[in-house]
């Protein structure tokens, strides 16, 4: 059973992460915040006030002094990476009349560590109240908030923390001399393989022996056909090439019902829905963007069930021989299809 003291372990835990990332980043001068960084400590805050914080920048960009307000009207919030003196003091100058009035209680939350002590007296501008002593707020005073909430709130609280702080060390990370960050959108993206296929002779010595003598056009079409189809290949993602190499694999070794294609290697659309736990409409619609196959399931009363065409290329000897001369070289359809490697061609 979760107890309190493991919601609360994590919980402060995460609000060290985050503090200590921000002091990093002030000792560095980075100072300003993302949009996501005010969104989470407006949730949080909500989480445990039970507050109804919004952002006042999504109405109004770049509102003076605040960055979240309280639609119950109960705070008005200011968020910083560092809260000197002299920072609080510009907030408060900042407030406009219509702040001043909405909010009961006007609440500086530094994402830093605040200062043991400030020097901010009033009067401030408008009637504001504010007591420097508790109304600046670092993680300090939300950990002390959070040790005194009811299980239930505590458990909402963990859910805000454990959702949003790893994209938010994220955010908070510093770059480093050249300006690169140690985690970056970059490194998620899927290196394509480097291009893989052969001059085409091994294919058509292969083609000839098996199917018959070929003219020499169409083999100037089988040589061009083959860096196309791997260029094809490798343009797609390998969990959708893997898809292609299995739609090969279970292809159909009957006639199609729709016999119009040449070499037509094809599948039952239905029984791939059925055997396919993937999402097997974003697969194909891709692998259609590439011209590697085609649904046909016109008239299905005369034709029956919808049938998948795996055209691969327009070059009628290529798709006619591929999966041949796959087994002839001891290939497989997955390293050929599935790894975009067309070298033993």
């Amino acid at each position: 059973m979760i107890t309190r003291g493991h919601f609360i372990g994590e919980i402060v835990d995460a609000f060290t992460g985050i503090s200590e990332r921000v002091e990093t980043r002030n000792r560095l001068g980075i100072t300003d915040m993302s949009v996501f960084t005010e969104a989470f400590v407006g949730e949080l805050l909500n989480a445990v006030l039970g507050t109804d914080l919004q952002s006042l920048n999504d109405e109004r960009p770049n509102e003076p002094g605040l960055d979240l307000g309280d639609r119950g009207g109960r705070y008005g919030i200011q968020v910083t990476a560092t809260a000197s003196s002299q920072k609080v003091r510009h907030t408060l100058d900042a407030l406009t009349a219509e702040q001043a009035k909405a909010y009961e209680r006007i609440v500086v939350f530094c994402l830093g560590k605040k200062q043991t002590s400030y020097s901010v007296e009033g009067p401030f501008k408008h009637g504001v109240k504010f007591d420097s002593e508790k109304d600046i707020w670092d993680f300090t005073e939300i950990a002390r908030m959070v040790l005194a909430l009811p299980l239930d709130k505590l458990q909402a609280v963990h859910q805000v923390v454990r959702r949003n702080t790893v994209q938010l060390l994220v955010e908070l990370e510093v770059p480093d001399e050249k300006g690169r960050y140690p985690t970056n959108g970059y490194d998620k993206w899927e290196a394509r393989p480097p291009l893989k296929v052969g001059d085409g002779k091994a294919f058509l010595k292969f083609y000839e022996k098996e199917f018959g003598e070929l003219e020499d056009e169409t083999k100037v079409d089988v040589v061009k056909a083959l860096p196309t189809l791997a260029k094809k290949l490798r343009r797609l993602p390998r969990v959708t090439r893997e898809f292609l190499a299995m739609l090969i694999e279970r292809r159909e070794h009957r006639e199609p019902r729709r016999n119009s294609r040449d070499a037509a290697i094809h599948a039952e659309l239905n029984k791939v829905l059925r055997e396919c736990g993937g999402k097997v409409k974003e697969e194909l619609d891709l692998l259609i963007y590439e011209g590697l196959v085609d649904v046909d399931g016109e008239d299905p009363h005369e034709s029956g069930a919808p049938e998948i065409f795996m055209d691969l290329t327009d070059c009628i000897p290529l798709r006619e021989g591929l999966v041949d001369f796959i087994k002839s070289r001891g290939l497989t359809v997955r390293q050929v299809i599935g790894g975009a490697d067309l070298s033993a061609f």
